[in-house]
């Protein structure tokens, strides 16, 4: 009976990692059905913009919409190197002195535009930390969309109806532009070390100019 027991035991465990290792989201940090829908920064978005989570399909989006959506879902789930989803993806890595490697999805959103082919969008979620590149689904493939990283948390671009991820590292913390300052954030930190210099030098000399006067 105990021999029984244990083998049960043995079985239940293995089935239930068999179900983990099923459910595993692929190329997503983790199921997208956690997610809801990134916020729409109104003030920064054009009128007619709406976002649906993947988790809200159904009932918000019509059927070849939700048809579209879960392919693009399946297709992430299908790479276990996010950064061959597209070329351009392994050089923005490089930009912000990321892996490539460690690269993941972390959201994915179905973007809605009314009375017009595009319109600008602002979007805000937790699900943004870490950011590396916004990318499309075309119904076949994906692209990188150019976008502007307004903080942590909260991305704008130029929108169209469609499908869109969000591409973070899992590894080392992006290192984004600094506003205020030029370029990377080393190359940043090099032009503003100098015009601080700059700037002290100039306190200095003008301070031994009213001294010897």
């Amino acid at each position: 009976m105990k021999k029984l027991i244990v083998l049960l035991t043995i079985v239940s465990v293995v089935f239930v990692m068999g179900i983990s290792a099923l459910a595993a989201p692929g190329g997503f940090v983790e199921s997208p059905s956690n997610n809801g829908a990134p916020t729409l920064v109104a003030e920064d978005s054009d009128v007619g913009v709406t976002v649906t989570a993947y988790r809200d399909r159904v009932g918000k989006l019509s059927a070849d919409q939700i048809s579209v959506f879960e392919s693009a879902y399946k297709s992430v789930v299908g790479y276990t190197d996010v950064s061959s989803m597209n070329p351009e993806l392994p050089k923005a890595a490089n930009k912000v002195k990321v892996d490539p490697a460690d690269l993941a999805v972390s959201d994915i959103f179905f973007v809605t535009v009314e009375g017009k082919s595009s319109a600008k969008a602002s979007v805000k979620s937790n699900t943004f930390h870490n950011f590396v590149a916004l990318v499309r689904y075309d119904g076949s493939a994906w692209s990188v969309v150019d976008s502007e990283l307004k903080d942590e948390t909260t991305v704008s671009f130029t929108a169209s109806s469609g499908i869109y991820a969000i591409v973070v590292s899992t590894g080392a913390t992006p290192q984004q532009s600094k506003k205020g300052c030029f370029g990377s954030i080393e190359g940043a930190g090099v032009l503003c070390i100098a015009a601080t210099a700059v700037i002290a030098t100039a306190f200095v000399f003008e301070g031994k100019k009213k001294e010897q006067i």
